[in-house]
């Protein structure tokens, strides 16, 4: 097993190529109107003057507790880790300290085949780990790992994402890939009509701003944006549009052009592979064609700059914080999630290589 490092990056002062008719109209409206991937910084430039304060946290792992970067998701709620890897769900302290394991694998009451998405809810006064198996939902404590309930579907729930009661997102098999709903399980809503055989689904999972919830599609500059207080969705820009960008529509040109050669030809312009919003900053990265990746980092009112990180050769960045570790790991194309920070997951070169750790940076400069 390779070593992972969880690097939480929190600011202080200063997260599928659909052939889709949406019912509703696209808004062009940009998620982030006033960032630029041009404002390109050509200087030698270490990682530690992009991540101000940060601190190292060695997570007690063991046997028992490995963690696999094949399958893996992180999320962090109220100081806590809980990192997905294939079908358990381990729990970290902030100081690294294991804390438990859910593994509830099995057929029976309780139990789960695998688990394709999990989400931790905040209800009340307690915490529940959710996780989607096959056409369930199922609640676990996550004090005591106790079974909860679930939620019954008639669809596939592939990746889920709880808002409130009233308000469960979550993506399917069907065509109507995104539904909406209630903790007893009734269908709110169903939307965006999605050709599966002209899809590219990557998977990047739901992020929360706010009134609304987010979904990109695949490496294109577009999302899907649904409000949690009218329910009403749109297919949004992430940043403006610009011609060198991957789009649905250009995804959908190509696919009738080269068929299942069209993604290849889609390595011609730019992707968008990943962004996290942590309050008024943002951080991105991009592939390029010749696959070179760059990293903007900055505010969303416009003060963002790019960095070219890999390969190696054209980077500007000395990561000068882990001088042996891959460089994509500022990819961040692991789904990460967090309440306060933005995720980030390496390998690291040190020489135990059983123990992952957490990065925690506090702050930009």
């Amino acid at each position: 097993m390779k070593n992972i490092i969880i690097m939480a990056v929190l600011f202080t002062g200063i997260s599928l190529l659909p052939s889709c008719s949406p019912s509703k109209t696209s808004d062009k409206e940009n998620l982030f109107p006033d960032v630029t991937l041009n404002n390109e910084i050509t200087e030698k430039t270490r990682l530690s003057d992009i991540f101000g304060e940060y601190r190292k946290v060695q997570l007690s792992t063991s046997d028992s507790t490995l963690i696999s970067t094949a399958d893996i998701k992180v999320v962090k709620r109220d100081g806590i880790f809980y990192i997905k890897s294939v079908n358990d769900i381990y729990q970290f302290d902030s100081d690294g300290n294991h804390l438990s394991s859910l593994n509830a694998v099995g057929n029976g009451p309780g139990e789960y085949t695998r688990i394709s998405d999990f989400d931790v809810v905040s209800r009340g006064a307690g915490i529940e780990i959710w996780v989607s198996d096959l056409k369930n939902i199922l609640r676990y404590d996550a004090k005591t790992l106790s079974f909860l309930g679930s939620i019954n579907e008639d669809f596939y729930v592939n990746q889920l994402k709880y808002v409130n009661d009233t308000t469960i997102l979550c993506t399917t098999n069907k065509e109507d890939y995104f539904r909406v709903i209630d903790m007893e399980g009734n269908m709110k809503k169903e939307f965006l009509d999605v050709s599966f055989a002209n899809s590219c689904q990557k998977q990047h999972g739901f992020k929360i701003h706010g009134g609304y919830v987010t979904y990109q599609f695949s490496n294109t500059d577009e999302a899907m944006v649904y409000g949690t207080d009218n329910g009403e969705y749109r297919i949004s820009s992430i940043l403006p549009k610009e011609d060198y960008f991957q789009t649905m529509a250009l995804g959908d040109e190509f696919y009738e052009k080269y068929q299942m050669d069209f993604n290849s030809k889609l390595m011609e312009y730019v992707g968008i592979m990943a962004y996290q919003q942590e309050g008024d900053y943002i951080s991105m990265t991009s592939m390029w064609p010749g696959r070179k990746w760059k990293y903007t980092v900055g505010d969303i009112k416009g003060d963002a700059k790019t960095y070219v990180f890999y390969p190696e050769a054209d980077s500007v960045i000395e990561n000068d914080i882990f001088p042996g570790a891959d460089p994509l790991f500022l990819a961040t194309l692991t789904c990460c999630d967090a309440d306060d920070c933005l995720l980030f997951l390496l390998e690291d070169n040190s020489p135990d290589e059983n123990n992952p750790a957490i990065l925690e940076v506090h702050k930009l400069k």
